[in-house]
């Protein structure tokens, strides 16, 4: 769910916002670029920073890394020109703004998770507004609540026990699968089970 705060906070809003967290981020992806391979950080959109410039220095980032496979200040600042005022100054700052890179992708946990919490407040009181339905706003809330699987064998199991699990059972005495039939339970000999997951 992308958030466009800026455009669409109510006066009375409080967002959450944290300028040092953002930069101990852009920080810790400028010493160690490789973290943008990172699972974490890779699920990290530049809608979730909250200040302008920030944003602007990540998409750069992001970019510079895109092109050359590395990061450093000079393959950043072209991508940022017109963009900031004073980047140079912004930029040279941020590597001592992470004290361990390290710790950047739970960093990015805490900065999505933020962003999130943000975008459900802006959408809360547009409601309280007016602004939008009753409809919307459950939609919203009932995607907020899905629980997302593991992703490993465990959530894969989860996930197809959600989605045919009144279809198909494991009988662990006989270590076979069964199939509803509509009427019965029947042993699974053509493996229709493949068919399903």
């Amino acid at each position: 769910m992308k958030n466009d705060i800026e455009n669409s906070i109510p006066s009375e809003l409080k967002v959450e916002k944290d300028l040092e967290l953002e930069e101990t981020i852009l920080g810790g992806l400028l010493q160690d670029p490789k973290l943008f391979e990172n699972d974490i950080v890779r699920k990290v959109e530049t809608s979730d920073f909250y200040h302008k410039d920030q944003r602007a220095i990540f998409r750069a980032m992001k970019r510079a890394y895109g092109l050359r496979g590395d990061l450093d200040l000079p393959s950043v600042l072209p991508h940022l020109k017109g963009k900031i005022k004073d980047a140079t100054y912004l930029m040279t700052g941020l590597e001592e703004k992470c004290p361990s890179p390290g710790l950047v992708p739970r960093h990015c946990k805490d900065l999505m998770k933020m962003a999130k919490d943000n975008s459900m407040m802006v959408e809360v009181t547009k409601f309280k507004q007016g602004k939008i339905g009753q409809e919307r706003l459950m939609q919203t809330l009932e995607a907020e609540r899905e629980e997302k699987p593991h992703l490993s064998d465990a959530g894969n199991a989860e996930l197809f026990l959600k989605q045919s699990g009144d279809r198909v059972r494991f009988n662990h005495t006989t270590k076979r699968w069964h199939i509803f039939d509509g009427t019965f339970w029947k042993p699974d000999n053509n493996q229709a089970i493949h068919h399903l997951a």
